[in-house]
């Protein structure tokens, strides 16, 4: 695409970017061609988002609504993304449908 390394190289300015614009430059540029790790990373981060929207999704509808867990797991799934997500998934998520059944 854009030879940043010759343009920087001939331009003053701090040399010190060179090494970090030459690997960006090595692996295709600024996003303009992603490697298989940066597309497994991608997959991932759309997987986990999905997930944790159904996570979302099944502690509004199937929390009970006495006391403060369903307020408290929705704070926790919100704020912690992910980890959030994954932690209702496996600790709280069984407790509830051995009380509940649902």
């Amino acid at each position: 695409m854009f030879p940043l390394v010759p343009l920087l190289a001939d331009s003053p300015g701090p040399e010190f970017l060179l090494p970090f614009f030459t690997l960006f430059s090595f692996f295709g540029g600024f996003g303009v061609c992603c490697c298989g790790f940066e597309i497994l990373f991608l997959l991932a981060v759309i997987l986990l988002t999905i997930f944790w929207v159904f996570m979302l999704i099944e502690v509004c509808t199937k929390e009970p609504d006495t006391g403060n867990d369903r307020l408290v797991w929705l704070l926790v799934i919100i704020f912690t993304h992910g980890l959030g997500a994954i932690l209702y998934y496996f600790i709280r998520r069984p407790q509830r449908l051995r009380q509940y059944g649902r």
